[in-house]
């Protein structure tokens, strides 16, 4: 038999008609007109030379090459079908590792409830963090990412954003600055002070830099850290200034530093997950995107 010849949906039709025993049975069955049935089981006996079912009164009975080919032929359909079904995401079976490229803001603030709740409900999910660097879009698309942690809108055409929650900024500074008993302050002043902010790979990557930058404290940056836990351990000492993600106010707490509010009105900015439009078809990863969705509506402020 010649394998490049043989079409599935043949043998569809040879364990119909096994089953059946009549060819007007299987077309019912199969949907499909009589004439069709036919013919399908004329392109099988040409491919096994064999006569394949014989009359015997109103049915047909399967010939001996039949009988021997037909527990195998259901086998073979049976995996195929298993094959061409839509794959399944069980949580609670999975031993899956999902990559995600993530900057210390979500590691701060969405990660920790989120990791308890993913332990809850996939025991066997491996969550990889891996660091936001300039090369995780080539990543993505290599798909040596499954996903990444996102500030701003989408990067361009082929990609999928799925936005988390919008964050604002406040001023950060250590207790004994200046600007420590969180009264308002002119905006000469403010850009005046020596700033940290943090950034990896470009500065301009980051909406609140972009956002600052045009307000002028280019000049005044005196550090720059790829963390924010680094940059706030580091302003108390070196009397900085930063603008903060409001969400991570909490922790700068645990840093001793003081809150104050910023004088001008700086834009919310996006924050999201992003995927390639490749792996919108995946459901395990489906699964935890709307597993992160349901936990930053329900448990981040």
């Amino acid at each position: 038999m010649n394998n490049k010849r043989l079409d599935l949906n043949l043998l569809t039709v040879l364990d119909a008609v096994a089953r059946r025993g009549s060819v007007s049975d299987a077309a019912r069955e199969l949907h499909l007109s009589q004439p069709a049935v036919s013919h399908a089981l004329g392109r099988l006996r040409n491919l096994t030379k064999d006569r394949l079912f014989v009359r015997s009164g109103n049915r047909l009975v399967p010939t001996s090459r039949t009988l021997a080919m037909i527990n195998p032929v259901r086998s073979l359909l049976q995996q195929a079908a298993v094959m061409l079904a839509p794959e399944q995401f069980d949580p609670q079976a999975s031993k899956r590792s999902f990559r995600i490229a993530a900057s210390d803001y979500p590691l701060l603030s969405i990660v920790p409830g989120f990791s308890a709740r993913l332990r809850r409900e996939a025991p066997g999910v491996k969550l990889a963090l891996q660091p936001a660097n300039p090369e995780n879009l080539a990543d993505l698309s290599a798909g040596n990412l499954d996903a990444s942690f996102w500030t701003g809108g989408p990067p361009g055409e082929g990609w999928s954003l799925t936005p988390l929650l919008d964050e604002t900024l406040i001023g950060v500074c250590g207790p004994d600055h200046p600007f420590a008993g969180g009264q308002e302050i002119g905006i000469e002043t403010w850009v005046a002070q020596s700033h940290a902010i943090v950034a990896y790979g470009s500065m301009s990557h980051n909406p609140i830099n972009r956002a600052l930058a045009a307000l002028g404290i280019s000049e005044q940056i005196t550090l720059i850290s790829p963390s924010y836990s680094g940059a706030m351990a580091a302003l108390a000492p070196a009397r900085l200034i930063m603008a903060l993600p409001r969400r991570l106010l909490p922790i700068a707490k645990t840093f001793r530093l003081a809150a104050f509010p910023l004088p001008v009105e700086i834009p919310s900015f996006p924050y999201g997950l992003l995927r390639h439009r490749r792996t919108l078809e995946d459901p395990g990863l489906d699964w935890l995107t709307n597993l992160l969705v349901t936990h930053v509506q329900q448990e981040i402020w």
